[in-house]
């Protein structure tokens, strides 16, 4: 399972979370609370 915690801020640019790969992984999204202040997490699980 891959949860994602996203701010709300822009930057401009930045690292890659994960390495380039042939074939992009199948994720299924299950879930997605909000917090108070902006925040989003994304709730993955691999099919």
């Amino acid at each position: 399972m891959y949860r994602l915690v996203i701010h709300p801020v822009a930057l401009g640019s930045g690292l890659r979370l994960f390495p380039v790969r042939e074939k992009p992984m199948n994720l299924r999204l299950v879930s997605t609370p909000r917090f108070e202040k902006g925040t989003v997490a994304h709730v993955y699980q691999p099919e």
